[in-house]
C-alpha cells in the first residue's frame, strides 16, 4: 500500500465524505467529483487473497469476531451492503483466534478501499449518509491502529523491493556445442610442385564445447569452457596455402579435453564493463567483430571470412584484458591487451615482456533503427623470434612472414561495416592494412632462408572483404550467405629478395544454414582459391563443406 493512502487518513472524513456526497449528486459539485478523482489516483489497491480466497458477504461468516461490540455492528453494515471483507473459505480470518484491533484496522481498510473503488468506478450512487459517519468513526476509533498497519505495510514494501533488486542466487548454466564437419579439397598444392590436393581424402572431424556460465551478481559472467577437437585436412599443410583453411581447425591431442578458456566479465555502473581471462581470449572476446558471418559454429566456413585478420585476430592472443564503454545508445568505445605468454614467468615472456597485442575501437550505430553499424581499430602486435603470425593463418606466406622468422611489430589499422538493408538482407565486410617492421638484424638471412635483411625494413599487407546474406529462405531461421575478398598479401616489402605478392588470390565462399530444428543444423556449402598464394601459376583449390551443429 503506499503512502499516500496513509497520508490522507487525517482528512479522510472530509475526502470520503465529499467522495460519497458526490456520488449521490445531492451535495457535490463537478469541482468536488473531480478533486475526489485527483485523491484516488494516488491510492494503490490493497492486495488481497490468493485463488482459495472467497468473498464474504456478511460479518456472521467470521465466526472469530464477537458480534458484540458496535465497531463489529457497523463493519457488518458495510460489509453486508457493500462486500468489502476477502477471508477465508471457513468464514474466519484466522481460525477460532480473536480478532486483534490491528487486524479489525486491516479489514477497515478494505472496505474503505472497496468503496474507494465503488467511487471511482462511479456505481456508488446508493451509497447514504450513515455509512459516511459510520466510517468517520470507525476511522477515528482505529486512527492509530490504521497509522500502525500502514508503517508496517510500507516496511515491507521496502523490504520487499529491497530484495527483488538485490534477490540473486548464485547459479551455473550449462550450454554446449557440438560440430560434425565433413570436408574435401581438391586441385593442386599452392606451392608450385603440381602435386594434386586430390591425395588429401575426405575427412570428418569434430568439435565439443560445453560452457559453464557462473553468475554472482545477476549482471556478471564467469565463464569456463572445455573443449575437444580433432579437425584437420584443409591447411597449408594439406594444400599449401593458409587461405584454404576452415574456420574450426585445430586439434586439442587424441581426443583430449583441454580448457579451452576461462573469463570473468563484470560491469562497473551502467555503462562500463571490465574483462579478465587467464586463458583462451582473443581480440573479438572484447571487440566487437561487426560480420555477420562472425562465427565458428554457425558463421563463416573459411577462416579468412570470419573476421578481420589483421585486427581482430592474433598469434599473440591467450591471456586478456580488456573494457567496453558504451558512450551512448549509439557509440561504444572497446580496449584491450592480450598475450599468448602470460602464464610464463621466463625473461622475455610473461604479461609484459614477451608476445602481445594491443588495441582500441570504436563503433558506431547509425540510422533511426540501428540498421547499419561501423567500426574502425587499431592494433598493435608484438611478435618474437620464430613466432610471428601477421595474417593469422589466413594469408599467403610472405604475409605471415614479411621477414622469416623475424621478430617483429605490427600496426593494424581496420574497417568493419554491417547493414541490414531488410529484414531479411544483410551486408557485411572489412578491410585491414598492417605496416611491419622488422626487429631484428641479420645480415646472413638465417632466419630467411638466406635472404639479408635489416632492423629497419618494413612491409605493408592490406586483406579486405564483403559478404551479403539472406535470411529466412525456404524456411525460418535458413541463412544463404555468399562472399568474396582477399586473403592478405604484401604489396610493399623493403627487404630485397623476399619482396612482395605479384599477384592477387581472389577467395569465394557460398554456404545455405538450413535449421532442422530449434537445436539442429546443416551447413553444406564450398568455397574456391582462385590464384592460390597470390601467385596466377597455381591452379584454384576448392574446399567442400558440410558443417553439422547440435546446441544444447
Amino acid at each position: 500500500m503506499s503512502k499516500a493512502f496513509w497520508n490522507i487518513f487525517k482528512a479522510a472524513p472530509a475526502v470520503v465524505g465529499a467522495s460519497l456526497l458526490a456520488a449521490n449528486g445531492a451535495m457535490a459539485s463537478e469541482a468536488v467529483a473531480q478533486s475526489n478523482s485527483d485523491v484516488l489516483d494516488q491510492i494503490n489497491t490493497y492486495g488481497q487473497g490468493g485463488a482459495s480466497v472467497d468473498q464474504i458477504n456478511s460479518v456472521f461468516q467470521l465466526s472469530d469476531v464477537s458480534p458484540g461490540d458496535w465497531e463489529f455492528e457497523a463493519l457488518r453494515s458495510l460489509v453486508e451492503r457493500y462486500g468489502c471483507i476477502v477471508g477465508y473459505p471457513d468464514g474466519t480470518f484466522r481460525r477460532n483466534q480473536a480478532l486483534k484491533r490491528s487486524e479489525f484496522a486491516a479489514g477497515l481498510n478494505a472496505c474503505l478501499q472497496q468503496i474507494e473503488r465503488l467511487i471511482a468506478a462511479q456505481t456508488a450512487d446508493f451509497l447514504r449518509k450513515e455509512d459516511l459517519e459510520a466510517l468517520q468513526r470507525l476511522m477515528a476509533e482505529f486512527e492509530a491502529e490504521l497509522a500502525a498497519l500502514g508503517t508496517r505495510v510500507d516496511g515491507l514494501e521496502a523490504r520487499v523491493t529491497f530484495l527483488e533488486e538485490h534477490q540473486f542466487s548464485t547459479t551455473t548454466k550449462l550450454n554446449g556445442e557440438v560440430l560434425f564437419v565433413l570436408a574435401e579439397a581438391f586441385g593442386d598444392f599452392a606451392d608450385g610442385s603440381g602435386d594434386n590436393a586430390d591425395d588429401t581424402q575426405a575427412t570428418i572431424g569434430y568439435r565439443v564445447r560445453l560452457n559453464f556460465d557462473t553468475s554472482f551478481t545477476g549482471t556478471d559472467r564467469l565463464r569456463t569452457r572445455l573443449e575437444a577437437r580433432e579437425v584437420d585436412g584443409t591447411d597449408a599443410g594439406d594444400t599449401g596455402t593458409d587461405m584454404t583453411r576452415l574456420n574450426l581447425r585445430g586439434s586439442t591431442g587424441d581426443n583430449n579435453i583441454e580448457l579451452n578458456l576461462l573469463a570473468y566479465r563484470f560491469p562497473v555502473g551502467d555503462n562500463l564493463t571490465f574483462h579478465v581471462a587467464p586463458v583462451g581470449y582473443d581480440i573479438d572476446d572484447v571487440f566487437d567483430p561487426n560480420n555477420p558471418l562472425a562465427s565458428s559454429g554457425g558463421g563463416a566456413l573459411a577462416r579468412f571470412f570470419d573476421r578481420n585478420p589483421l585486427t581482430l585476430r592474433s598469434a599473440a592472443a591467450d591471456v586478456g584484458f580488456g573494457a567496453n564503454f558504451d558512450v551512448n545508445d549509439d557509440i561504444r568505445i572497446d580496449v584491450g591487451y592480450w598475450t599468448d605468454e602470460g602464464r610464463d614467468p621466463d625473461e622475455g615472456a610473461g604479461l609484459f615482456d614477451g608476445n602481445y597485442s594491443a588495441g582500441v575501437q570504436g563503433s558506431v550505430d547509425l540510422g533511426s533503427e540501428d540498421r547499419a553499424t561501423i567500426s574502425l581499430n587499431y592494433v598493435r602486435k608484438y611478435f618474437g623470434e620464430g613466432d610471428t603470425n601477421i595474417s593469422s593463418s589466413t594469408g599467403s606466406e610472405l604475409s605471415t612472414e614479411p621477414f622469416g622468422d623475424a621478430a617483429t611489430t605490427s600496426d593494424n589499422f581496420g574497417l568493419q561495416f554491417s547493414f541490414d538493408a531488410s529484414d531479411r538482407l544483410i551486408f557485411g565486410g572489412f578491410f585491414g592494412y598492417g605496416f611491419v617492421n622488422n626487429r631484428q638484424d641479420d645480415p646472413f638471412g638465417s632466419l630467411t632462408g638466406g635472404v639479408p635483411i635489416s632492423d629497419d625494413d618494413s612491409a605493408e599487407v592490406i586483406t579486405g572483404s564483403a559478404n551479403i546474406s539472406y535470411l529466412d529462405l525456404f524456411k525460418e531461421g535458413s541463412i544463404l550467405s555468399l562472399a568474396a575478398g582477399v586473403p592478405p598479401k604484401v604489396i610493399n616489402n623493403d627487404a630485397g629478395e623476399l619482396e612482395e605478392n605479384d599477384g592477387t588470390s581472389i577467395l569465394v565462399e557460398a554456404a545455405y544454414r538450413f535449421p532442422v530444428n530449434d537445436n539442429i543444423e546443416l551447413t553444406p556449402g564450398a568455397y574456391v582459391v582462385i590464384n592460390p598464394e597470390h601467385n596466377s601459376d597455381n591452379d584454384p583449390i576448392v574446399v567442400g563443406v558440410v558443417r553439422t551443429r547440435f546446441r544444447f
